[in-house]
């Protein structure tokens, strides 16, 4: 339940919202919600409006790199743990199929399928998260293959996502937020 968006708030309040623990303090809450400052000054009234963020999937990933492209274009895979990863999305069990940014297309990519017959509808998740930086649910392009292989929510970006240099191994945090 999202803080309120005007009228008295109290450090109390945000600490309802979002946990922490005793005595509070606003620095435990950096970059805890969009729009709530990361570093530098923060300030109770930052927190007007914010809502805590419930994650379906919150884990820290290493990185493929497959350049098996016949023209050296790179096709990054975050599979280590995320592949395979079962959610719960609009009432029934999913299975995430893979997230990939593709070099040569200028695209992320995020495929998950169901265990059953029906893709996961559109409007089933928030945000994906990548090192922090949000690819809402709502500006992805969404599009089902057939209901075995999944649904595609399909992002475009200019260049490397957020400037993040992928490395074969390296580790990225990679979330995806309830709707």
């Amino acid at each position: 339940m999202a803080l309120p968006s005007s009228g008295p708030l109290s450090i109390n309040d945000i600490a309802v919202e979002f946990g922490g623990s005793a005595p509070h303090s606003l620095s435990e809450y950096y970059g805890v919600a969009t729009g709530i400052p990361a570093s530098g000054t923060i300030a109770i009234d930052d927190f007007y409006g914010a809502a805590a963020v419930t994650y379906l999937y919150d884990q820290t990933d290493n990185i493929y790199i497959d350049t098996t492209d016949p023209v050296g274009r790179r096709e990054i895979k975050f599979q280590d743990s995320l592949s395979s990863t079962t959610l719960f999305l609009d009432g029934q069990t999913r299975t995430i199929v893979n997230l990939e940014w593709k070099e040569n297309r200028g695209t992320i990519v995020l495929k998950i399928r169901d265990t059953g017959t029906n893709a996961a509808a559109d409007n089933s998740f928030g945000s994906l998260f990548i090192n922090g930086f949000e690819y809402t649910e709502a500006s992805a392009a969404y599009s089902v293959s057939n209901a075995q292989t999944g649904a595609n929510w399909t992002w475009a970006v200019t260049g490397i996502p957020n400037g993040v240099v992928f490395v074969n191994g390296a580790s990225h945090r990679i979330q995806i937020s309830e709707a």
